[in-house]
Order: C-alpha cells, then structure tokens, then sequence
C-alpha cells in the first residue's frame, strides 16, 4: 500500500493497494498533509470494508456485465464507469481514447477510429463518497488486451449492430 500526491493535480492524493489479494484494511485513519511552505492539514478518514462481490465481470473481448446496484441514498452519486484505450504497449501511459459515462452506463465498447492493431482496454466502476472535506472513490477495474478492428466486416453491413454500436457525441467527454 502506499500513498501518491500527484504534481500535475496538486489537490489529489491518492492511497493505491497493488494486487486484488486483499482490499485495504478498514479503520479509522488520520490523513495529515504537510505542504511545501510548513502548513499542515489533516483529517480522519473512516475505510470501511469494499464489497465482497464483483460488480464488473468480462462477458467476451468487448463487452462486460454490471451487476445490479443496490439502492443509494439519494444524496449519494450513482457509480459511474471510466473507459480507457492504451497503447498496447504503454498500458501505464496516457489512453489515446477514453469516456466517462455517469448515466446509461454502456457494456459493450463502441466503433472507436483508431489505427488498426493491438491495445490494452480498461473499464473501471468508480463509486464516489464525501467524507467532509475529502473525496473517496472505491474503484473495481477489469482490463484486456484487444485487437482493433476485432470485428467481422459482414457483421457492421447490417444497420442494426451500426446503430447500438455507435458511439454517442459525448464520447470523448464526460456525460454528466
């Protein structure tokens, strides 16, 4: 486990557990921050335990299920889903195509226009929280690699697969 301040974000920090042995352990913690300058904040953050099921699963190379979510509170933000595209060989890199969908959450990826060849796919079920000043989000993540264009050309000629195949204008960007 360990923690990562982000220089290009100087408002987030984040606390990242490799591996899906074991979730982060649940207590009572005390977040202090010290700036540059000597300032100190800090703050108690309550973990409680993740949820043992998976929620997001692979159902074939571009499609994935969504377990039904239970009831939220209506002040609490619904799950939202975060897609990213990779180059193949830089999946740590930044994605050359992503999409947040924060209402009709897709399970299939769309027609993306990029270059023929190989990619590593990246789908993540981001629930946020407010815990006073601090944000926390419990994020499940799945990922592949996948070949592009992997479809079969007989297959887009048939106007039905091109119109639930298609992607929306908010593509590129949040639908919020």
């Amino acid at each position: 486990m360990r923690g990562e301040f982000s220089p290009a974000q100087q408002h987030r920090w984040r606390l990242v557990k490799d591996g899906l042995s074991d979730p982060i352990s649940e207590g009572l913690y005390q977040l202090t921050v010290e700036s540059v300058s000597g300032n100190t904040w800090s703050s108690w953050l309550l973990l409680t335990q993740p949820q043992p099921r998976q929620t997001l699963s692979w159902k074939d190379t571009r499609s994935w299920h969504i377990a039904p979510f239970d009831d939220f509170n209506s002040t609490c933000q619904r799950p939202f889903l975060s897609l990213n595209l990779y180059p193949h060989n830089q999946p740590d890199g930044a994605p050359i195509w992503s999409a947040e969908k924060h209402k009709r959450l897709p399970t299939q990826l769309p027609i993306l226009d990029v270059p023929n060849g190989q990619y590593w796919f990246s789908v993540a079920l981001i629930e946020r929280r407010w815990q006073g000043a601090l944000s926390i989000e419990e994020v499940q993540r799945i990922g592949r690699a996948i070949d592009l264009p992997d479809l079969d050309p007989e297959v887009l000629d048939r106007p039905e697969v091109l119109d639930r195949m298609a992607p929306s204008r908010s593509d590129k960007q949040s639908d919020e």
